[in-house]
This record gives structure tokens, C-alpha cells and sequence, in this order.
């Protein structure tokens, strides 16, 4: 696999933001199933969502040097096939971290 430079605080931010939305993001069940899966540790469940996806996905980065991990997150966490019959969710969260 390829080695993805880090990613900069800002970038970290606004797509943990994005993904932790309260009304939009992930559930709180859907971030504990794919922080495991990624190998990344829950820092902080007690947190808001946004906060808690930037503070261990920012550490985790920060431990490999790379921005593998938040790459992989992200693809997890929009994989098509989470989202059958909730397409408008799925371009919505598309749309918004293409932006970003």
C-alpha cells in the first residue's frame, strides 16, 4: 500500500466535523464499529462525536507518521454498501468530504 503524507490539522478537523455532524454524521454505534475495524483507539467516548473522530484519527496520524489510517477510516466510513436504500445520505457525506 501506498504511504499517504499527513493530512493537516485543518483537513483532520473539518472531515471528523463533517463525519461526527449531529444530525447528518455517524452514529455513535457506527464510529465504535469502524474505529475497531481501522485499528484506532476510541480516545474518549464520553466526547462529542466531532471532537472524539478529530482527537483519534489526529493521534493516530500522529503515532505512524502517515495519513494511512485516516484514509482508511474514511473509505470505510463511505463504502457504498453501508448505504443501500440511504442514497441521499451517502452523496450528501460524499459531497461534503469531496469538498472538503
Amino acid at each position: 500500500m501506498a504511504v499517504f503524507e499527513s493530512y493537516d490539522e485543518p483537513i483532520l478537523r473539518a472531515i471528523s466535523y463533517a463525519l461526527g455532524e449531529t444530525d447528518t454524521g455517524l452514529r455513535d454505534s457506527e464510529i465504535v464499529q469502524l474505529l475497531s475495524v481501522s485499528n484506532i483507539e476510541d480516545v474518549d467516548p464520553t466526547i462529542t462525536k466531532r471532537l472524539r473522530l478529530y482527537e483519534a484519527l489526529s493521534r493516530k496520524q500522529a503515532n505512524t507518521n502517515c495519513g494511512n489510517n485516516f484514509v482508511n477510516f474514511s473509505r470505510l466510513a463511505l463504502r457504498p454498501v453501508r448505504y443501500i436504500g440511504k442514497n441521499e445520505t451517502f452523496e450528501q457525506r460524499r459531497s461534503t468530504l469531496n469538498h472538503i
